[in-house]
């Protein structure tokens, strides 16, 4: 995602990862080193999407659901993030689609 804000210390158009809190480190880039990590995030925002669709059967309170939205929505835009960081030669016009400068 690209930086809006200035007051974080990012400039318009730069790149940041997102903070990891908790995560494994990992020490080399790319789909082959992180290939698990981000397969196991995909596997559960899918989980989360899931519980959102038996939500919506089971007549949820709508401030409930919107929440739970908003996690999966963030939680998605944490792997984008994630791939658009890595230096994988896919990536790159990922970044470039975005504006964001490397």
């Amino acid at each position: 995602m690209t930086a809006l804000a200035v007051g974080d210390g990012l400039r318009a158009g730069e790149c940041s990862p997102p903070q990891r809190t908790g995560a494994t480190l990992r020490t080399a880039r790319g789909y082959a080193s992180g290939k698990d990590d981000y397969l196991r995030r995909l596997r559960k925002i899918e989980g989360q999407v899931r519980g959102l669709q038996k939500m919506i059967e089971a007549d949820t309170w709508c401030p409930d659901v919107v929440t739970q939205v908003a996690s999966a929505t963030r939680a998605l835009q944490e792997v984008a993030v994630g791939l658009l960081s890595d230096p994988a030669p896919l990536c790159h016009a990922g970044r470039a689609l975005l504006g964001c400068r490397r």
